[in-house]
């Protein structure tokens, strides 16, 4: 098996805590507009769904899908959110910017960083050999991506957590895949020169798996629940590791702090019997898809 060389990182759950600001307000957001128009109970839709059914997806998209399903009237759109004389077609990316705005000023002073991604992140530049090799690629617009950024804190000290120099926005290491029909097939084609075969990614949502194994296979991918939103009132911490697991990532770390052995495990071959000592629970499938394993779960 291939040495790893490189890592691509999701964002959002990943690096900050951000998914449950975020469908908090996804979830008002969408929930109130389908219960303008449909009277309540709505039937299939209630409060906590739009994440369990559209996590991983581009705001544009859930707004698409919510309008098509519920077949939203354009017209009492237009004039219900302030849009103007706009085509019908132009009606989701006009209610994402609402939703984006909404979304970005309760980062603004609310977002946390994950507990100890600054340290991962530092310990996986000195395994892989610089800063260089180690790229961010989300699904969030390019405004949203670069806030969030900018302003986590970090939940110990109550200062800026730097992700933003840690993701310096330099040589196509920083992606927003958004619009996009799959955000690692837009970063390979911008980074020609990364191999899959010797490429990590680090994800947290089932679709963020299936975009990366559906842009080349060869690609490993280590999931993560240590975000606080997994365990929330929307999903399952446990119900989540396995949904990443049977998406097909081959480790799933509960703590970032796990995330340098989870990647030195990858490349000594994926075996329960080279398993490092983690420092908090995780779950993992050997290679050929043997039984999977758990240690502490």
């Amino acid at each position: 098996m291939s040495k790893i060389s490189k890592i691509i990182f999701d964002n959002d759950g990943v690096n900050m805590d951000s998914e449950q600001l975020a469908m908090q307000v996804m979830d008002d957001f969408g929930y109130d507009m389908v219960a303008r128009y449909h009277a309540e109970p709505i039937e299939g839709l209630a409060r906590g769904d739009i994440y369990r059914t559209y996590a991983g997806t581009s705001s544009d998209q859930i707004i698409r899908q919510l309008i098509e399903k519920y077949n939203l009237p354009f017209d009492a759109l237009k004039e219900d959110y302030n849009l103007g004389d706009i085509a019908d077609n132009d009606v989701y990316e006009a209610l994402s910017n609402q939703l984006t705005e909404q979304t970005l000023d309760r980062f603004s002073g609310e977002l946390k960083a994950i507990p100890g991604i600054e340290e991962a992140l530092v310990k996986i530049d000195e395994m892989l050999g610089g800063i260089e090799n180690r790229a961010l690629c989300t699904t969030s617009r390019e405004d949203r991506m670069n806030l969030s950024l900018a302003c986590a804190i970090n939940p110990s000290t109550g200062e800026l957590a730097g992700l933003d120099r840690l993701f310096p926005d330099e040589d196509n290491r920083r992606v927003s895949g958004y619009g996009h029909p799959n955000k690692y097939t837009l970063f390979m084609e911008l980074n020609p020169d990364w191999n899959p075969a010797e490429t990590g990614i680090v994800e947290d949502t089932v679709s963020g798996v299936t975009k990366a194994l559906s842009a080349d296979p060869a690609l490993r991918v280590i999931g993560t629940v240590a975000s606080e939103f997994y365990g929330s009132t929307y999903i399952e911490k446990k119900t989540q590791v396995e949904a990443l697991i049977d998406a097909g990532a081959s480790i799933v770390v509960f703590d970032v702090a796990d995330l340098p052995a989870a990647l030195e495990w990858l490349e000594k071959g994926a075996s329960a019997e080279n398993l490092p000592d983690f420092i908090g629970s995780v779950r993992f499938r050997t290679q050929n898809d043997q039984p999977r394993e758990e240690l502490n779960l």
